[in-house]
């Protein structure tokens, strides 16, 4: 039984700059607290020091952000993380056993809308609780 109840949940959020701020509003309008990171080695010290109920990561072309989770998870994250992409498949190819293994529990396809996104942070952090 969860402990914080009535507790806004708190998001790291390591995504591309042109989704960032959407993101943020999203997530303001949900009423999650969430601080948003340009670059993962900021994030990473970040978890270090502030509890965090939730991480939403992106991956593309360009965007890497899965060593993030590998090294937050080594330094003792166990909360769920999502990682939103518009490219599954390629991401699947390249780290085959991230969802098997835990290290992402959930893949949110892009372009997603503040619905989906809700759906997908309350379903990622109540199969943790």
């Amino acid at each position: 039984m969860s402990t914080d109840i009535g507790r806004r949940k708190r998001v790291l959020v390591l995504v591309e700059p042109n989704i960032r701020f959407s993101v943020g509003e999203g997530l303001t309008g949900m009423g999650y607290d969430f601080t948003t990171f340009e670059d993962s080695h900021r994030a990473l010290h970040s978890i270090k020091h502030a509890v965090y109920d939730v991480v939403l990561i992106d991956y593309s072309k360009t965007r890497d952000n899965y060593p993030f989770v590998c090294d937050a998870r080594q330094m003792g994250f166990s909360g769920p993380v999502i990682l939103s992409t518009g490219d599954t498949h390629k991401f699947l190819e390249r780290y085959p056993r991230a969802l098997r293994d835990g290290i992402i529990d959930r893949i949110l396809e892009k372009p997603f809308n503040y619905k989906e996104l809700g759906k997908a942070l309350k379903e990622a952090i109540e199969s943790r609780e």
